[in-house]
């Protein structure tokens, strides 16, 4: 039983746990966009190329929505440390706010910068190129409108990860890689062979993140 191991081997024992659970949560994440890579570089060099620029103006946007996490994080540990209930759900309420808009704004800036974002990642001759130009222009507005659920989803996360329900965490995204993930990447990856159906596996795949952190946070 735990009376057999001292109180600081038992928490040396959680923490280590935490970590393990946290660099799981990281290997889904980045699982899930290094899959979409490699399966783009099977439908040839005009898809990869154009997966490339989403790739890139995916990965610059997490920043700028992290950042917004960060804040999520100590404020959410704080209320739950101090047991300020009502506090707590105002907290909750303000952060979903934040991330909302933060998402909106990171979106909007996608779409209506898309022509100079793939002209400055891709060079003039490449960026106008239609076997780039076609996949990218299909999977843009796909691409902006992602920006809000994955800001939505990670000020959820931060505030779960405050709460130190790192299992959770952990479970539902190796769930969701599983039955999600996979399945509709093979789908839109693999048998139809297109961009914005691989990029449309990664977006279910945030979809499904969103909603198993927003209901475990007001439902619970």
């Amino acid at each position: 039983g735990g009376d057999e191991y001292p109180p600081q081997a038992i928490a040396w024992g959680r923490l280590t746990m935490q970590g393990v659970n946290t660099a799981l949560r990281f290997l889904c994440l980045q699982g899930a966009v290094m899959a979409a890579t490699v399966i783009a570089s099977r439908m040839g060099e005009g898809v990869l190329a154009a997966n490339h620029v989403v790739t890139l103006v995916w990965m610059a946007a997490c920043p700028f929505i992290d950042g917004v996490s960060l804040v999520a994080a100590p404020w959410a540990s704080h209320n739950l440390a101090e047991r300020r209930h009502a506090s707590l759900r105002a907290c909750f309420t303000a952060l979903a706010v934040v991330g909302l808009l933060a998402g909106c704004v990171m979106s909007c800036a996608v779409y209506v910068f898309r022509d100079e974002v793939i002209m400055f990642l891709l060079g003039p001759t490449v960026g106008a190129d239609p076997a780039v130009r076609a996949p990218l222009d299909a999977t843009w507005l796909l691409l902006s409108v992602m920006q809000v659920a994955n800001a939505v989803t990670f000020t959820y996360d931060s505030i779960l990860l405050a709460s130190s329900q790192y299992d959770y965490s952990r479970n539902h995204l190796l769930l969701g890689a599983v039955i999600v993930l996979a399945p509709s990447m093979y789908v839109g990856g693999v048998s139809l062979g297109s961009l914005v159906g691989l990029w449309g596996a990664v977006a279910a795949y945030t979809g499904w993140r969103c909603a198993c952190s927003v209901g475990r946070v007001h439902l619970t």
